[in-house]
């Protein structure tokens, strides 16, 4: 071989093609971000990995890159899947450059170690931050659009039949798309009470049943949810774990609900997983918003009037409802202290679901009282 070539030259084309690949999902994800989604966080979360990975590059030979680069002679230019040209969908799109960014970025990392570069520590950084990347906006975007996964036409129209030992993702989020009372519980004084309450709930027609109970001991509140989450598996109606995503996740909950002082969401997604939902209480329009820049698949919103469950410094109101209405991007329930009396006024801040307790305690919790309680107009 002659002195000229370098004996690297393969490999640099390799580093070569995977710097400019990597690139280029990351511009294709960030744009997404950008124009699509009108996602600063996210926007700025993909631009921040692009720029790290362009001075990454900096101390890589430009020349060396360069003179090994061969387009016309390279023979994967010709090689083609039928699934390269299609992109029906918000998702096929994030998930073809996700790979394309993950997969270049491992190809980098072990590029790097042949050549003896020091970069090896970096790109094994960006490429765990391009997983977390993932999750937020694949995840966002689901909660966005939460029937894009739903095939089945018949689940998509409400029909009885759902899987019948744990819901799908698919199934868990239509069920939240068209969810409008979600009502709050706690172990009504011991597990039989609390069972024949939440079987009049379902009976009743609610879409979301939340356990929360602060005076049960772990393991109390262990049996409890994966009692609730067992009865619930095959019904219509979802069973959410309060504030502790560890219970939800052995308890095969269909997800978990948290508050501003509880774990934050991205956390409690670690733990529940990608298949759980998680939602998240917020009392004002700053709150709503940085939500909305989470994983997080629904929202809580109030304080609305005071209640008589639990107890709060200050109260969100009807005109932080009003206010907020207009900046939704995802199921938002109202919540605090809503009865069948004053329900007509939460309705008229344009929100159309709601969270109550007090108003569907047991010995009140009939078809009548939900009905009474629900509104007919279209959901947000």
């Amino acid at each position: 071989m002659s002195d000229t070539i370098d004996p690297n030259t393969g490999w640099w084309r390799i580093l070569d093609a995977n710097f400019n690949r990597c690139g280029e999902g990351l511009r294709a994800i960030e744009d997404w971000c950008r124009f699509v989604a009108n996602e600063l966080a996210l926007s700025k979360l993909a631009k921040d990995t692009r720029h790290q990975l362009h001075e990454l590059s900096a101390e890589w030979s430009l020349t060396k890159r360069l003179t090994a680069r061969d387009v016309p002679s390279d023979v994967g230019r010709t090689i083609k899947t039928t699934s390269e040209s299609q992109r029906p969908d918000d998702i096929s799109f994030l998930q073809a450059n996700f790979y394309r960014v993950q997969q270049s970025l491992r190809v980098l990392e072990e590029t790097a170690k042949h050549l003896q570069l020091s970069a090896t520590p970096v790109l094994e950084h960006l490429r765990y931050r391009s997983y977390e990347l993932q999750q937020r906006v694949v995840l966002r975007t689901l909660s966005a659009n939460s029937t894009a996964e739903v095939t089945d036409e018949s689940l998509a129209s409400a029909a009885p039949s759902i899987s019948a030992e744990r819901k799908s993702l698919s199934e868990r989020l239509c069920l939240l798309d068209q969810a409008t009372l979600y009502v709050l519980t706690d172990s009504c004084g011991g597990l039989s009470a609390y069972q024949q309450h939440v079987r009049q709930l379902v009976a009743s027609g609610v879409d979301v049943i939340q356990l929360r109970d602060k005076k049960l001991s772990d393991h109390d509140l262990w049996e409890y949810s994966l009692w609730t989450a067992q009865e619930l598996a095959s019904s219509r109606t979802l069973f959410i774990a309060n504030d502790r995503p560890d219970i939800a996740a052995a308890a095969k909950a269909d997800g978990v609900h948290v508050g501003q002082a509880e774990l934050p969401v991205e956390v409690a997604r670690q733990i529940v997983g990608p298949q759980g939902l998680v939602g998240i209480s917020t009392h004002d329009l700053a709150q709503v918003t940085a939500a909305h820049d989470s994983s997080a698949n629904y929202l809580g919103l109030g304080p609305v009037f005071p209640s008589t469950t639990k107890g709060f410094a200050e109260f969100a109101g009807l005109d932080t409802i009003r206010q907020c209405v207009p900046a939704l991007e995802r199921p938002t329930f109202a919540i605090g202290g809503i009865n069948e009396h004053n329900v007509e006024q939460v309705y008229a801040t344009g929100i159309t679901r709601i969270a109550v307790q007090a108003a569907l305690a047991p010995g009140k919790a009939s078809p009548d009282a939900a009905r009474q309680l629900r509104q007919t107009t279209t959901r947000q």
